[in-house]
């Protein structure tokens, strides 16, 4: 019986890794959880920029007589989720991610009035919200735990390569802890990252 009928996978067997799809997404390389657009279409960073601001704008454009924090959370249920989509399984480079926190940035700029020179995360902190970092972080503690718990043993396989093989981050090692310590210690970071920001 080899491992593939078990529904166990070594090591072994993932160095020759096929190409799985998954979620609209194809897996392409298990020990960084590399994935890939399926189909011809493929969605780069300033594609997905104008998808963004063109949601953001449209938003903006209906909603001028609406309360503040009623604004922000129809850009958080409508455009929020363009910018985060599968980002828990993407490795992001420091600079994408801050592309994208600068976006996510842009809607408190443009709803309350910041200028670009001034810092948001003090205003963001103060709404009791997260900035975009952060809720990447949350989101791929979140992804993790899925996936470590999944009732699909080829998931949770798929997830213990992962660990063996990445470098060991925060992100990954919070599964092995309650997830309400996770989400208040990556709150409680944001917090002192907005509070040195003012300071």
């Amino acid at each position: 019986m080899t491992a593939l009928s078990d529904g166990i996978l070594s090591a072994r067997y993932l160095c020759c890794w096929i190409p799985t799809l998954y979620l609209g997404f194809l897996l392409l390389n298990i020990s960084e959880f590399t994935l890939s657009v399926v189909g011809s279409y493929r969605l780069t960073l300033p594609q997905l920029n104008s998808h963004f601001f063109a949601a953001r704008n449209c938003i903006y454009a209906q909603a001028k007589s609406l309360d503040e924090t009623l604004h922000l959370s129809l850009q958080e249920c409508y455009c929020l989720p363009v910018l985060t989509y599968a980002v828990a399984a993407i490795s992001l480079s420091v600079r994408q991610e801050n592309e994208l926190n600068a976006c996510w940035n842009s809607v408190y700029r443009k709803l309350f009035g910041f200028h670009k020179w001034e810092s948001v995360k003090y205003c963001i902190y103060g709404l009791n919200r997260l900035d975009l970092h952060s809720i990447i972080r949350l989101r791929r503690a979140s992804f993790y735990r899925h996936i470590m718990l999944s009732a699909s043993p080829f998931l949770c396989n798929i997830f213990w390569c992962f660990l063996v093989y990445s470098q060991h981050n925060d992100d990954i090692l919070s599964v092995f802890r309650a997830y309400s310590d996770v989400v208040s210690d990556i709150r409680q970071d944001f917090r002192v990252n907005a509070c040195l920001c003012v300071s």
